[in-house]
């Protein structure tokens, strides 16, 4: 047995040495991913058709054409009214066993092509919302578009630069996000005043020698299970506890007179010479008669005892050190051969 202590010990340290290293390890947690969604299809509606050869859009046989470049998306207001919008129908991303997390869209703006229709995107308001419909790709198509539910939506923000740009944070939208077959309308504010007047270009998928890159749609993807709400609190349970008393001052405490015992009287040929005579009755409030009388012994002092005997504890250091040196001297100390037989 005492070949084998120091190998014991040293097993014990190394031990608690890789504890903590231990405990603190945990399996690396998944990394998020993110895509770049696939745009699928793009489409612009308009309230104000142009037709070919100067012919008013109401004539017949008047065909409706696009009074912009070809490839460009419009959004715009005119006097408080709608007058363009766009549509974006995006493809799957979503890599296996993960969930949606995160989601922004920009849309680069063309402001330096001449005859496209920018004006003051600066004061725009566009409202992302979401349509379930199938959009037919086209540009300036007339009639009426396909609806839009904007009972979620985001604003998108201008942003200024050498290429303005619209963005937005979709994370309001997540949860239509992760539908598949979903289209994003791009509409002006349905809070436009009927001041406004702004309209905004930017660039599809297929347009040719295109100025600025087309809208872009990035998301980002956990693990599942990274986005769980929290559940609702459960209501809590009725309390069964007695409701306590309002606090009022403490009464004072009620003393009970001493009872009166009445002096024995001696029967006749009771009384012997051992007899003592019975004590006069004690009334409360008697200050002669509480000085007359013996102080009552207090309690025994050791059912009252308090804390340690001093005298023990001043020992105990000793006890603990004496104790530690042996073993360590059991433990540690020099192994001996056993003689051989």
């Amino acid at each position: 047995m005492r070949r084998a202590t120091p190998l014991v010990l040293a097993g014990l340290f190394t031990l608690a040495g890789a504890a903590p290293a231990l405990a603190a390890h945990r399996p690396a947690a998944e990394a998020d991913v993110t895509v770049t969604v696939p745009i699928t299809a793009e489409a612009w509606w308009t309230s104000s058709p142009v037709c070919a050869g100067g012919v008013p859009c109401g004539t017949l046989g008047a065909t409706p054409v696009n009074p912009f470049g070809a490839g460009t998306l419009h959004v715009a207001v005119t006097a408080g009214t709608e007058t363009a919008r766009s549509y974006l129908t995006l493809g799957t991303a979503a890599p296996p066993g993960a969930e949606l997390t995160d989601a922004t869209l920009t849309v680069a703006l063309d402001t330096t092509t001449p005859g496209d229709g920018n004006e003051a995107p600066d004061t725009s308001h566009v409202w992302v919302c979401v349509t379930t419909q199938p959009v037919t790709p086209g540009e300036g198509q007339i009639g009426t578009p396909p609806a839009a539910d904007c009972s979620t939506h985001v604003e998108l923000n201008y942003q200024p630069g050498a290429i303005p740009s619209l963005t937005g944070d979709l994370t309001p939208m997540l949860a239509v996000l992760s539908k598949p077959k979903i289209t994003l309308a791009l509409i002006a504010s349905q809070r436009s005043a009927t001041t406004d007047a702004w309209h905004v270009v930017f660039s599809s998928h297929t347009r040719a020698a295109a100025p600025t890159p087309p809208a872009s749609l990035v998301e980002t993807f956990g693990p599942t299970g990274s986005t769980v709400a929290p559940s609702p609190p459960a209501p809590p349970a009725p309390s069964t506890r007695t409701p306590a008393l309002p606090a009022t001052s403490p009464a004072p405490p009620s003393v009970a007179p001493p009872a009166y015992v009445p002096p024995a009287v001696p029967l006749p040929g009771d009384v012997t010479a051992t007899d003592a005579p019975a004590p006069a009755p004690q009334v409360a409030g008697s200050t002669a008669a509480a000085s007359a009388a013996p102080s009552a012994p207090l309690a025994d002092s050791a059912s009252t005892t308090v804390g340690f005997a001093y005298p023990v504890v001043l020992l105990l250091p000793l006890v603990i050190g004496t104790t530690l040196y042996a073993l360590g001297r059991q433990l540690v100390g020099p192994m001996r051969r056993r003689p051989e037989r």
